[in-house]
């Protein structure tokens, strides 16, 4: 998302040189899952009811998500940062979405569909909580920021290292990002909304950056 993350600008995500030299994209993609599931661990099992699947449309999704879900041969879902501008969000549903409203997916969902009801700011109309006690709101940006930074090329994992750095230090970061994480988790919110957010962000951040700098 803008300088840490590129939103709307995506660059094609490279393997690691040594997964490449170990056995090529096959290796490095394993490499990617193993990231990933160690990420999703860390998230509170929320008992989901099925209810919530009006909020099921573009998301936001690190590039190393994308391809676990395709390879995997889920359907191509739409990711928020990748949206046409003209699209109305909140009249897309998920294709992962089955007839009866279900996700076909839920082992393979992405980290911002985990998060979902296990945060505060995320939490679910319909009531599903989390078993052991809420996420901090800190720990589910960081832990969106490090799937984000799965599979991403060196340059950009040091920026989300920079970012994720600022979140844990800085509450006004932190705050900002919040409004980050729950509007790529919230697909009625129209694009220019989200690009809104992104530069109030963005914002936050340089200006916080600067003042760590002095």
């Amino acid at each position: 998302m803008g300088r840490y993350r590129q939103v709307g600008k995506k660059k094609t995500a490279r393997a690691p040189r040594a997964a490449v030299q170990g056995g090529g994209l096959c290796t490095a993609h394993a490499v990617h899952v193993a990231e990933l599931e160690e990420l999703y661990a860390q998230v509170p099992e929320v008992n989901c009811a099925g209810l919530c699947q009006a909020a099921c449309g573009p998301i936001g999704m690190g590039d190393a998500e994308a391809a676990r879900i395709r390879q995997a041969g889920g359907p191509e879902i739409l990711r928020a940062d990748l949206a046409p501008l003209s699209l109305r969000p909140e009249s897309v549903s998920c294709p992962a979405l089955t007839m009866l409203g279900r996700c076909s997916i839920y082992d393979l969902r992405p980290m911002i569909c985990r998060i979902w009801a296990a945060v505060a700011s995320m939490a679910c109309p319909n009531g599903c909580r989390p078993a052991g006690g809420w996420l901090s709101e800190v720990d589910g940006q960081v832990l969106m920021l490090k799937a984000m930074r799965a599979g991403a090329p060196p340059r950009e994992r040091r920026r989300i290292d920079k970012l994720i750095a600022l979140v844990r230090s800085n509450p006004a970061v932190s705050k900002a990002m919040a409004t980050w994480v729950v509007s790529q988790g919230h697909s009625g919110l129209p694009q220019a909304v989200q690009a809104d957010i992104l530069a109030r962000v963005e914002q936050t951040i340089v200006a916080a950056a600067g003042a760590a700098g002095r």
